[in-house]
């Protein structure tokens, strides 16, 4: 009743009826999220197991001429389409430390068409490409060793260097050759000692550099040179690893 004596009846607030098309796009919406929080769950269980992968192959390699633990990194994506199907696509494979003497190889090399068996222990890798760096460091050392302290080294062209050797009287700048001599061996070979008989050159006028024996069977295939050093390139063929 109002103050006017008039009695007026109760309105309820009625609460306006709901588009059927926000109730649709409210379900369209869980759905799509519930898709991605699946598509996460499986993405992160396909990271793990490649990353488990990683660990195991690079395991394995320590036994196969590696000596120490390399770096892995498994190529594809899904990976657990690879695994079940027993191929991989590829393994980028990267160690350092590889010695022989005093020269140091540092090794990066991609195998491709790898057959796994069914207990995935063992298998074959069709193809491996990559290169093998011994840095101008690691000549000067192999120099030193040879008799011949304080050489300095830098790249001249795609198969020659320069030469800078302390002969104790004087300081001789030169030039030289770098060719692959033998299946795991290179020579450094002076063409031109700035006037100087390359005989004074000692040692350093043609000595040799022996490649570190390589893991796996892998071979040397040529021989460049690039500014941090000399890069031997590395291929291999139908490799048996594993049991």
């Amino acid at each position: 009743m109002t103050d006017d004596g008039v009695t007026r009846p109760l309105r309820v607030p009625v609460k306006p009826a709901q588009p059927r098309g926000s109730r649709g796009r409210r379900r369209g919406l869980t759905a799509v999220i519930s898709v991605l929080v699946l598509i996460g769950i499986l993405i992160g269980l396909d990271r793990a197991v490649a990353a488990y992968a990683e660990n195991r192959i690079a395991t394995q390699l320590t036994s196969h001429g590696f000596p120490r633990k390399p770096d892995v990194t498994v190529q594809g994506f899904p990976f657990l389409t690879q695994v079940i199907s027993h191929h991989l696509q590829g393994v980028e494979v990267r160690a350092s430390g590889i010695k022989e003497g005093p020269i140091t190889l540092r090794l990066a090399a991609l195998a491709t068409g790898i057959r796994l068996n069914s207990g995935y222990n063992s298998g074959t890798i069709s193809r491996v490409r990559g290169t093998g760096l011994i840095t101008f460091a690691s000549i000067a050392n192999a120099a030193r060793a040879a008799g011949a302290p304080g050489l300095k080294l830098r790249r001249a062209g795609p198969h020659t260097v320069k030469l800078k050797a302390d002969l104790g009287f004087v300081t001789a700048d030169a030039t030289a050759t770098v060719i692959q001599s033998g299946p795991e061996e290179f020579k450094i070979h002076v063409t031109s000692a700035g006037g100087l008989p390359a005989s004074l050159l000692g040692p350093i006028s043609s000595f040799t550099v022996r490649v570190p024996a390589l893991p796996m069977g892998l071979q040397v295939q040529g021989i460049a040179v690039t500014g941090k050093g000399v890069v031997a390139h590395i291929t291999g063929r139908n490799i048996a690893f594993g049991q």
